[in-house]
This record gives structure tokens, sequence and C-alpha cells, in this order.
């Protein structure tokens, strides 16, 4: 009995150490798509360690690092994963994030290329290279290459997202909302904060303020530490002088992003409508301490003597 345990020890141990990097692999992504980049790294950082050519821990660490603007970290990883494949898609992908992450948008269109040449399915690269022209100036390039690949793959939330995303920056609204409302069809848990929320901006663009509202509500909802999201919510109640929601919403954005002198000021505002003159300049005075001019001209117009 003796002789055989040692033998089935070092027949299971494999087994085991896949299922062990496989367990921390998932978790180090689940953490990467919550957004607990640190913990993601631990656990990126414990699948190395049992295995430094592990490709996707490898990109994992580096998406990661990029999330948190460690972008001096971020090649050494990269270029570790394209030693060992040099037409690694994902590794291609993120050296194009990286350069895009640099304003280099040359040279991600380059790595963007590169990953698009590889097998597969290259949405990430596609939309990187469009971001990239918009970038450059180039809105007619960035359409062109949404619109060809929409029409290769008519099944991507993500193609029509990001196209959506064009239309928005470029004041297209119904035809952002178009997109958007394509993606949610496609995909209903893609992106569900970025769809809601960009969704919610072209409405709110239009005037559409209850549909802007129950946009932002989602988003809210999908990120509820998301200041902006908050912030935006907040401007669509104002919007609709439903001035009591405006309240609640930027104070948990102030709460959220406590220096931020737009919201203070906008906060200040929302109690000015309601006629609460007190905590109205409490707000306005603030922000103009944090240099807000229209809060400094408020504080002279209404809170002399407050």
């Amino acid at each position: 009995m003796n002789r055989i345990l040692p033998f089935a020890f070092l027949i299971l141990s494999p087994v085991f150490c896949f299922a062990q990097t496989d367990a921390l692999l998932q978790e180090a992504f689940h953490k990467l798509n919550s957004r607990n980049y640190e913990g993601a790294i631990q656990d990126f950082n414990k699948v190395i360690s049992i295995n430094s050519q592990n490709t996707e821990a490898l990109c994992g660490r580096a998406e990661t690092k990029l999330a948190l603007n460690k972008n001096d970290e971020v090649l050494t990883d990269i270029n570790i994963v394209l030693g060992i494949d040099a037409n690694h898609q994902k590794a291609l992908i993120l050296k194009g994030e990286y350069y895009f992450s640099q304003k280099d948008y040359n040279m991600a269109i380059k790595f963007y290329d590169m990953a698009m040449a590889q097998p597969g399915t290259p949405n990430q690269a596609i939309t990187g290279k469009a971001k990239s022209f918009y970038n450059l100036g180039k809105s007619k390039e960035a359409f062109s290459l949404l619109d060809e690949s929409i029409s290769k793959y008519p099944s991507s939330a993500d193609l029509y997202f990001s196209r959506g995303l064009l239309y928005n920056l470029t004041q297209k609204y119904s035809k952002a909302l178009t997109d958007f409302d394509k993606a949610v069809m496609l995909n209903p848990d893609f992106n569900t904060f970025g769809v809601y929320f960009n969704r919610g901006l072209a409405y709110f663009n239009v005037q559409e303020y209850a549909s802007a509202i129950a946009d932002f509500e989602k988003a809210k909802d999908a990120d509820p530490m998301n200041a902006t999201a908050y912030s935006q919510l907040a401007l669509s109640y104002y919007q609709s002088e439903s001035y009591p929601e405006a309240v609640s919403n930027y104070l948990k954005a102030s709460e959220l992003s406590p220096n931020n002198p737009n919201v203070i000021y906008n906060l200040g505002m929302a109690y000015y409508k309601l006629d609460d003159i007190e905590n109205a300049c409490i707000y306005f005075q603030k922000a103009c301490q944090m240099k807000n001019t229209n809060a400094c001209k408020m504080v002279v117009l209404t809170c002399q003597g407050k």
C-alpha cells in the first residue's frame, strides 16, 4: 500500500493544480468585472505563481493594471504573452488598449489591426480601432469600420453599442437610441451600466426626461458607487422639475464625489428651486470656495447675510 499511494498522488496532483488554477482564474476575472481591482491582482498573482506562462492570467493582470492606470507595468505582462504566442489576440488587443491609453492612436490602430487579423470575432479590436479613428478626427472612417463590422457580425451587441456611442459623440441622438435599443435586444445583460447610462444621455439630449430617468435609474442600480450616474439622474429630475428627487440624488453624488464643484453647485440649485435658501447657500458657498464661478454669482445674488 505504501508504494501505491505516492504514485496515486503524482497522478492526482496535476488535476488538483489545474482545478485550483481554474477556480482562481474565475475568481480573478469576477473581481476584475466587479471593479475589485486589487483583489483581482492578488488572484492573478497566485495563478502566475503556480504557472508563470499562464497567458490568461498574464492578460488578466495586464487588463487590471490598465484599469488602475498602472501603465508602466502593463507592457511587461503583455510582452511576456506575446513572447509565448506572437499572435495572441487578447494580448494584441491589450497592447492596442495600452497605446490608446497613452493617446498614441496610430500605434493603437497597428495592434488592433494585428488582433483583427487573427481567427475569431475581434469585437474589442474593432471598437478600439473605431475609437482611435474618432480621436484622430476621422469620424467617417470610424463609422465606416463599424458599419462594415455590423454587416459582418449582425448579432454583436458590442458593435451596436460602440456605434451608439459614436452617434452620441456626433450628436446624432436618434440614431444612437436605435443602436442602444438593438444592443439591449440582442443581449439584455451586455454592459448594463454602459448601455443604460449612454442611452440615458441620448434621451436627455432629445429632452425625453422620463425615459432618461428610467435609464439612469437602471445605470445607478448596475453601479451603485458611480457618482456620475447619480449626478445625471439628478439633472434629469431637475429638468423635469422634480426637485426633491434631484436633491436626494445630488446628495448621493456629492457623497461619492465630494470634490466635484459642479455637483455641489447643482445641489445648491436644487435646494434653491425648493425655496430652501439656507441649504442652497451652504452649497453655493462651498462650491464657490471650490472655484465654481456660477456658485460665486449665486452667493452674491442670494446669500448675502446668510
